[in-house]
């Protein structure tokens, strides 16, 4: 796998320390999906990763969203709809990892992985 895919790094940090922790675990859920499809693991053990990085993901949300309205955060709307767009995104991306050649699966994780390193450092 290619090392540089998607890797954690000190500047995708917020200080939070509780959501640092998720951020991590979302990009290594990420990689770890990454990494079984191009080495061409088994269908059951992709859909166990899909299946812990949709309710890992869900979860996530709603603590971070529960937080921002805590502490008022001024976007919280529009983290909420990017969100909201991300889950989409993972079941849309079940839908077509199933249907499609490694190539194409391959290149929806990638989207996974942009869209998650650059929502962390939006937040």
């Amino acid at each position: 796998m290619d090392e540089h895919f998607v890797k954690w790094s000190p500047e995708l940090e917020t200080g939070i320390i509780w959501q640092d922790l998720q951020h991590k675990e979302l990009v290594e859920a990420v990689k770890t999906l990454y990494s079984a499809i191009a080495t061409k693991k088994p269908e059951e053990e992709v859909q166990k990763i899909v299946k812990f990085l949709y309710d890992y993901t869900v979860h996530h949300f709603s603590m971070e969203e529960k937080y921002m309205e805590e502490f008022n955060y001024p976007e919280t709307a529009l983290h909420v709809q990017q969100h909201q767009s991300f889950v989409k995104m993972l079941e849309d991306f079940e839908k077509e990892r199933a249907q499609s050649k490694i190539l194409a699966n391959l290149s929806l994780c990638n989207d996974l992985a942009e869209w998650t390193i650059t929502h962390i450092k939006v937040d």
